[in-house]
């Protein structure tokens, strides 16, 4: 049925270096994600995201995200050099044409949905 998560057990982390599910140029960090559900016109996306250690450059985000924090530290910086910061289970919501930087000290786990 179109809508019904079913969460895999161990679920498989891919490693990626395009620019989903956040767009953050890491340079020469490692990030890891797995989509759990993407419906069929790809405007709702969930899944799970982590990293090393990071630090971007401020960008507009294209989509609505909604982040809750697995594991880790996550620091934002907004265009006014405002700092906001989210620890493990914590969680926030990024709307669409938001700017900001990203930062991660050490490893972070994070689960996602962005919505087009």
């Amino acid at each position: 049925y179109e809508g019904i998560i079913k969460p895999e057990t161990q679920p498989k982390r891919e490693l990626i270096t395009t620019e989903h599910p956040f767009g953050i140029e890491l340079n020469s960090s490692t990030q890891k994600s797995n989509i759990s559900y993407q419906d069929e016109s790809k405007n709702f996306t969930v899944g799970i995201w982590e990293s090393e250690a990071f630090n971007s450059e401020p960008q507009t985000f294209p989509n609505n995200q909604f982040i809750y924090v697995l594991a880790g530290t996550l620091k934002l910086i907004d265009d006014e050099q405002q700092v906001e910061l989210f620890k493990t289970g914590d969680a926030l919501f990024i709307p669409e044409s938001v700017s900001c930087g990203w930062q991660s000290s050490g490893s972070l786990d994070l689960l996602f949905t962005v919505v087009r």
